[in-house]
């Protein structure tokens, strides 16, 4: 199921969808939209630590987010300016610094598109992953802390008189914001990541229930917003693979090694470009050929990289031309990605391949497929 793209980003976007629906319930019951715009715009600032420090980027996400939530609970206790105004301050400010480091690592390429505004298509079974797991932790401490949670959120002073620790739940709250925003920012992006919090949320405001009946209803706009999305995609498939004539002469020549035009247009543009091409820059640059949407580039690299024509650089999130004819006969494939130029050389090397199904054997590893990339600086640089 998950080795079509287009599967993977709808049980991507299902994953989120379940999250951010109870969870923009308190963003909207708090009044906490600018609150969720000032962590999306810090996550910028995480994805340009973890680049700069060579971490993991949800890690670093999730940090930088936490300390955010954590600054502005600080301040708002010593200092005389108001919440909206240090949440202008520290979501500007951060979004300002985030992108200025980005534009000084010179050495570092990136889908900065893909930051701001997601890449949904783009989603591999890692980060389904992650957001499965991070999801299931967040709902579980929802529901965990689901009472004092409420409590707090319709007044403080008589969650106090009750014995809630208020300053603890509002940390706690916060924390689990930071959370959804590193899951969800290489699916939604810095910028919309609040949206998905706020809408559903607002929506659900019409229906006549409360608590946890205003959470369920949160949760089924975006679930039904991702699934009416994927239905024309799922019709176009069940038409291609139907058992009349007309459709399996459609199929035969689907399956033919005869490339469509669009997979022509792609491949031609990969293997003219001298750096590798994320999904976004090649649909930038074959507008003028009549590609206009991102299913179709995503639709054609999803043709080739199957026929071993184009390869996917998982570190960069890029994708570049195969530079040998018979890359599928070789064990291993090694790419060296330079990090000033952004050249990218492919090489076929046995001995790594028998040293790592060596190791495989050894844990009992089935092996099937090896794909390394080194990244550094060429000779030239």
């Amino acid at each position: 199921m998950l080795d079509d793209f287009f599967s993977r980003a709808v049980v991507a976007g299902l994953g989120i969808a379940a999250v951010t629906g109870p969870l923009g319930c308190f963003v909207v019951w708090r009044k906490l939209a600018y609150f969720g715009d000032t962590l999306a715009h810090a996550a910028l600032l995480g994805v340009a630590l973890s680049l700069l420090l060579n971490v993991n980027v949800t890690l670093a996400v999730f940090a930088m987010a936490a300390f955010i939530a954590l600054a502005l609970l600080a301040l708002q206790k010593r200092s005389s300016l108001s919440s909206d105004a240090l949440l202008g301050m520290l979501s500007h400010g951060s979004l300002a610094v985030g992108l200025l480091a980005l534009a000084f690592m010179t050495w570092v390429r990136m889908d900065l598109m893909g930051l701001l505004f997601g890449d949904l298509l783009a989603v591999t079974p890692t980060d389904i992953a992650v957001i499965y797991a991070g999801g299931l932790a967040v709902l579980a401490a929802l529901i965990w802390a689901w009472k004092p949670l409420f409590a707090v959120t319709v007044n403080k002073d008589l969650a106090a008189a009750e014995g809630y620790n208020v300053a603890a739940y509002d940390v706690l709250l916060m924390l689990l914001l930071a959370a959804v925003v590193a899951v969800s920012i290489k699916i939604v992006g810095v910028m919309l990541i609040t949206s998905l919090l706020i809408i559903p949320a607002g929506a659900a405001r019409r229906s006549r229930g409360a608590g946890w009946t205003l959470c369920v209803a949160a949760i089924q706009h975006p679930i039904r917003t991702v699934y009416r999305g994927s239905c024309p995609y799922a019709v176009c498939r069940r038409a291609r693979t139907s058992g009349s004539p007309l459709d399996a002469r459609a199929k035969r020549m689907n399956d033919s090694p005869d490339l469509t035009r669009n997979q022509s247009l792609v491949l031609d543009k990969l293997a003219k470009a001298e750096q590798p091409m994320s999904a976004y820059t090649l649909l930038d640059e074959l507008r003028g050929d009549g590609l206009k949407a991102p299913l179709q580039v995503y639709r054609a690299l999803d043709k080739l990289v199957a026929q071993g024509r184009v390869h996917r650089l998982e570190s960069i999130s890029a994708f570049v031309a195969c530079q040998h004819p018979e890359c599928e006969s070789h064990a291993a494939t090694v790419f060296m990605i330079c990090e000033k130029c952004g050249k990218v050389s492919e090489r076929a090397d046995s001995g790594v391949a028998k040293a790592l199904a060596g190791a495989a054997k050894t844990e009992e590893f089935v092996v099937s497929k090896t794909s390394i990339e080194l990244r550094g600086n060429c000779g030239k640089c």
